[in-house]
């Protein structure tokens, strides 16, 4: 049974729906946050503003629903959601863990044996970063170009007094944008440890409106945080920008700090 599934069908395709729409406009976020202003960011922004449009349009349909139909469970249904609510925690709270190693935090517990295979996991990242950084580099570069001559006119150039002003301010940008992003990861990490470590992640499980959003929540963050690990070992990393290699260069190098730190530790505690 999928969240949503309810005694009443419509409420269910209803939830559905909206969350679909919501996954599709975070898609589009992503690619719009690595466009530089052009007609093509003005069209993909018109895209991303139309699904938000729909699912509000979703949501006031939900609302016309009492709230007993949107969230009302059938016993046998619960039990069955309840099941897979539990498998998809344990699974959701192994990632939760592993990404903190590979962020740094929490090393300090393992083994010698796996902060060495962490180093090398760190070490692997580190190496297609490097790689990626050099083509992105070089691409942006080209861009910049076009980019200044578009706006500034063909006499100037990235070399220039007004075309380094130009290109600094819009790297500032997109550096400042992926900060933020970089600083809400951080946060979501440390309150997800927070629940973990109280044991609150199952809490209030027995109503099904709390379960059905917590299924609902943990479908979209497994997929979530298994990209995020692939990436901190060099996975996956082909479709990220300049400014986002740059921050997960700096998250990469934080976590191996932090490893190599705890294997020496460990190495003189014999």
């Amino acid at each position: 049974m999928n969240v949503g599934e309810t005694s009443t069908p419509s409420s269910g395709q209803s939830l559905q729906k909206h969350e679909d729409l919501l996954r599709k406009a975070d898609k589009l976020r992503s690619k719009i946050d690595g466009l530089h202003v052009s007609e093509q960011l003005l069209q993909k922004q018109k895209e991303y503003d139309a699904l938000l449009l729909k699912a509000a349009e979703v949501l006031r349909e939900i609302d016309g629903l009492t709230y007993a139909q949107q969230w009302f469970l059938k016993p046998e249904d619960h039990d069955a959601l309840l099941l897979k609510a539990r498998k998809l925690r344990r699974e959701l709270d192994d990632l939760q863990t592993l990404n903190d190693r590979m962020c740094g935090e929490g090393v300090e517990a393992m083994t010698l044996t796996d902060l060495r295979s962490l180093q090398g996991q760190l070490q692997q990242g580190l190496d297609s970063v490097r790689v990626q950084l050099a083509l992105k580099t070089r691409e942006l570069e080209e861009f910049e170009r076009s980019v200044v001559k578009q706006e500034l006119g063909e006499e100037e150039d990235t070399h220039t007094p007004a075309g380094k002003q130009l290109i600094r301010t819009k790297r500032q940008y997109a550096l400042l944008a992926q900060k933020r992003l970089t600083r809400s990861r951080t946060l979501i990490r440390k309150l997800a440890r927070r629940l973990r470590t109280r044991g609150e992640t199952t809490s209030h499980w027995d109503d099904s409106e709390t379960l059905i959003r917590a299924f609902s929540y943990m479908e979209n963050e497994i997929p979530r945080l298994v990209m995020l690990n692939r990436r901190m070992v060099g996975e996956e990393i082909e479709s990220l920008d300049y400014s986002e290699l740059i921050f997960l260069r700096k998250e990469i190098n934080h976590a191996m700090v932090c490893t190599c730190s705890c294997i020496v530790k460990k190495l003189m505690s014999k």
